[in-house]
């Protein structure tokens, strides 16, 4: 979590090669944002689970 003038920026890893990041305004709830942005992460991991895969990905 970095704070800037207007808000917030929060950026976690996510899944392979990934990152999940989120700009907030200046008034916050950092546990409630910390949580949905742990849902998203499980959420995007699960679908890549269930995603075949592809051959030539991105390197």
């Amino acid at each position: 979590m970095v704070g800037h003038e207007g808000g917030y920026l929060f950026v976690r890893s996510a899944a392979a090669r990934s990152c999940l990041a989120v700009v907030t305004g200046p008034v916050i709830n950092a546990a409630l944002i910390a949580q949905e942005m742990q849902a998203m992460v499980l959420k995007l991991g699960e679908q890549t689970l269930a995603t075949p895969a592809r051959g030539g990905g991105m390197a």
